[in-house]
């Protein structure tokens, strides 16, 4: 599902979605992961501007909703999405496939990334600048 650039949509969501997630987690069950996209192609300088408000507080969004669901065994990251050529979102999108794989299933990677930006092997991060 795309929410573009309503950061408010993916609040309601996490809150409506979330409950139902843990309600029926048992002890024994794998890491839940929520990853959430940004996507990065402002069509003119007013979404440009609201691309970085909506940007950073996609990122308060998950900083804070890993540090509320660690008791609960769920990691959640923010994952960037670059804009690609067709032949490199392929790659791109098995690489963001086997970090969240690896998320539910090495507990110090997941420690690591929970309520962080999910580096993606090979796509290395335009913007260091906003990493908290």
């Amino acid at each position: 599902m795309r929410l573009y650039k309503d950061v408010a949509a993916v609040g309601i969501l996490l809150r409506n979605l979330l409950p139902g997630m843990l309600k029926n987690q048992d002890k024994t069950s794998t890491r839940r992961v929520v990853a959430v996209f940004t996507h990065q192609a402002p069509s003119h300088t007013i979404n440009a501007v609201a691309l970085k408000s909506a940007h950073r507080a996609l990122h308060e969004l998950v900083k804070g909703a890993g540090d509320e669901l660690t008791a609960h065994n769920v990691t959640t990251v923010l994952v960037e999405t670059p804009n690609l050529q067709p032949e490199q979102a392929l790659r791109w999108a098995t690489e963001v496939a086997k970090s969240l794989e690896r998320l539910r299933n090495d507990n110090d990677f997941a420690s690591k990334n929970n309520g962080q930006i999910l580096d993606v092997m090979e796509f290395p991060r335009e913007r260091e600048d906003e990493k908290y």
